[in-house]
């Protein structure tokens, strides 16, 4: 009788088939291309039943901000043939769409990213190089009444511009991938985590993208 592969040799064996998902051939408003939820399980979809792997998406939370769905997840990954022989990946993953489409676009953001980074796949982006350099905040007033006025105030404006930035995300060519491509070039969550700074920052980049195009 065969010996019966555990899920840690199963991925392996995955790896070993699989160690790059090529990107597509066309662009997002001319600047880069990327990988899409399509290829990646194109990709892995043969070599997960070759295995014996099942995956199996979880939805742990979500939330809805205008035309933004943000979404937990978690991705089991099973041995079909010990079902209790699994590894569970945490990821989060956003959707952004005018109507219905913004949870399933969520939802298949973070299974990509997932498979992704479970199996170790090269795609050739690198998220870390993208948009802008860091620049630092400048320095708050000292005086109590003028700090908290001035947070008071910069929370308001914030709110707005993150609200604008959101809906010119929204009218790019593939809006959740270039907001994921935001939230990693600042390790952020979400958009409200960004500093104002990094706001503007994204707002402006975007500008200059229409300018150049």
């Amino acid at each position: 009788m065969a010996e019966t592969l555990n899920i840690f040799q199963r991925i392996s064996a995955v790896m070993a088939d699989l160690d790059y998902v090529q990107k597509e051939d066309k662009l997002v408003n001319d600047q880069y291309s990327f990988v899409s939820h399509d290829a990646v399980s194109a990709a892995i979809h043969p070599l997960l039943v070759k295995h014996g792997i099942v995956a199996v998406p979880r939805v742990i939370s979500w939330a809805q901000d205008g035309n933004r769905t943000s979404v937990d997840l978690e991705v089991d990954f099973v041995n079909i043939d010990t079902p209790e022989d699994g590894i569970t990946v945490p990821v989060f993953g956003y959707g952004i769409d005018k109507q219905d489409k913004g949870p399933g676009k969520a939802i298949s953001y973070a299974t990509k990213y997932a498979m992704l980074k479970l199996f170790v796949l090269e795609t050739g982006d690198d998220p870390e190089r993208d948009l802008i350099d860091h620049v630092a905040d400048k320095p708050k007033p000292k005086k109590a009444a003028q700090k908290h006025s001035k947070i008071v105030s910069d929370s308001i404006a914030k709110q707005d511009e993150i609200r604008a930035l959101s809906d010119n995300i929204a009218k790019q060519k593939a809006p959740d991938e270039y907001l994921g491509r935001v939230l990693a070039h600042y390790r952020a969550v979400r958009l409200e985590d960004l500093t104002a700074q990094q706001v503007a920052e994204a707002q402006a980049r975007i500008e200059a993208n229409k300018s150049g195009s």
